[in-house]
């Protein structure tokens, strides 16, 4: 186990993250680090139904069609359990697009209002 001081220092020094749990996952994000999220597995899939939102969502930041795929593809794979190695020299080939994907990602989080505004304005 790290510290988070020492768990973020290397997020923002690593190429890609292989994260486990939500805190990870955020945290990988946040830093603009390519990512790919091995959910804790859930009845009756529920991590499945997280992961496809989740993909829907920073997928749309992704420019190539081919890196969004393999990305996704891999994503799929982690979490259900199929273990290809095509399918990560296939997201290993598109590393370019994938920091480029998670930059952008990190530029859309950060953009957003934050919530606290969002309640103040709810509640004048």
């Amino acid at each position: 186990m790290f510290a988070q001081k020492d768990f973020d220092k290397i997020l923002w020094s690593s190429h890609a993250a292989l994260v486990r749990g939500e805190d990870s996952v955020v945290r990988a994000q946040l830093a603009g680090t390519p990512l790919l999220w091995t959910l804790y597995p859930q009845a009756e899939q529920g991590h499945l139904t997280k992961m496809r939102a989740f993909e829907a969502l920073y997928g749309e930041h992704f420019a190539d069609a081919k890196a969004r795929e393999s990305w996704a593809a891999l994503e799929l794979e982690l979490n259900s359990g199929a273990r290809e190695v095509r399918a990560w020299s296939a997201w290993r080939d598109h590393m370019e697009h994938n920091r480029l994907a998670a930059q952008s990602w990190r530029r859309y989080l950060f953009g957003l209002e934050p919530q606290s505004a969002r309640i103040v304005r709810a509640c004048s």
